[in-house]
This record gives C-alpha cells, sequence and structure tokens, in this order.
C-alpha cells in the first residue's frame, strides 16, 4: 500500500501487517476472519494455536492462544474499526 494512502498510526496503541501474497482477495480474508483457518499459519512451527475467537466487527474479539516450548500465551484483542 503506498505509504500516502496509509490511516494515521499511534504507534503505542496500533499494529500493522502488510505482506503481499499472490492468492486472492477472498481466500486471504477468509484466512484471517475465520477461527478455523487461522492456526494453520499464525505461528510458526513447532509453537501452535491451541485457541482462537475472531469476531471481525467493530467491538468484536481477536484472541489467540499459543502453546510456545511448552509456555501458554494468551492475547486478547478488539476490533476498533
Amino acid at each position: 500500500m503506498p505509504e500516502a494512502s496509509l490511516p494515521k498510526f499511534d504507534p503505542d496503541l496500533d499494529l500493522v501487517l502488510t505482506r503481499e501474497v499472490d492468492a486472492p482477495a477472498a481466500i486471504l480474508f477468509a484466512c484471517w476472519t475465520k477461527a478455523e483457518h487461522l492456526p494453520h499459519f499464525f505461528v510458526p512451527r513447532p509453537n501452535r494455536v491451541t485457541a482462537c475467537r475472531i469476531d471481525p466487527r467493530v467491538g468484536g474479539a481477536f484472541e489467540t492462544t499459543f502453546d510456545v516450548d511448552g509456555n501458554v500465551m494468551e492475547n486478547r484483542g478488539v476490533f476498533l474499526e
């Protein structure tokens, strides 16, 4: 995405992920918005996603739990817009 078209970024609050992938947009959208797909790519092996809840709407959840070397790592987020 050209830098001029990016929204305002607050480094204290915002996380922006970008990557170009040669795949149909509908498939990529499903991978990021459906809990059954996210565990297949979200963390590198041998680590794994053990729980995932995604509710892709304003106020909805983006929650993941990882197993990293036997340690449980819980991440809780909310879609703001």
